[in-house]
Order: C-alpha cells, then sequence, then structure tokens
C-alpha cells in the first residue's frame, strides 16, 4: 500500500504523486483526479476511513426501488394489495 486510502489510485492515470500535489495543485490537490466519493479529503488526508465495500456497491445507485424490511415483510404476509 502506497498511501492513504490506496484504493483511490489506480497507478497508471491517478496516482498518489500526480493527485495530492499540494505545492503544484495548491489546495485540494489536482482538480482533475476528484469526482464524487474520490476526493481531496478521503484520498491525500485520509481524514475519514476508506470506502466500505456497502459504499462502493451502492454508489450511484437509486435505492428507491428497494423494499424496506417492514415493506417486505407486509408484503410476503399480505401481498401487494395491502395497505
Amino acid at each position: 500500500e502506497c498511501c492513504p486510502n490506496a484504493e483511490c489510485w489506480d497507478d497508471t492515470r491517478f496516482s498518489y504523486e500526480q493527485c495530492c500535489d499540494k505545492d503544484s495543485f495548491g489546495e485540494g490537490g489536482n482538480p482533475a483526479c476528484w469526482s464524487g466519493t474520490y476526493n481531496y479529503e478521503h484520498c491525500c488526508l485520509a481524514s475519514r476511513p476508506a470506502q466500505s465495500w456497502v459504499d462502493v456497491l451502492t454508489s450511484g445507485v437509486d435505492t428507491e426501488q428497494f423494499y424496506s424490511m417492514d415493506e417486505f415483510y407486509t408484503d410476503a404476509q399480505y401481498g401487494d394489495d395491502f395497505g
């Protein structure tokens, strides 16, 4: 592991040295490196823990369509017409 939050780096297009260099790019590092959950604070400062597998799996996914546990049990017991 090279640096804080190694999952941020693919060693070809994005590297810690290229993205986190405040001397070259100023505060916040290289803006071309950041998108969504991959940002300067997460990848360079390690001020937050690395992403969990749940965060990675559900990032960018609309979860409105998923049942909550209460809805699942209600529909399973009484069918879709209940409530």
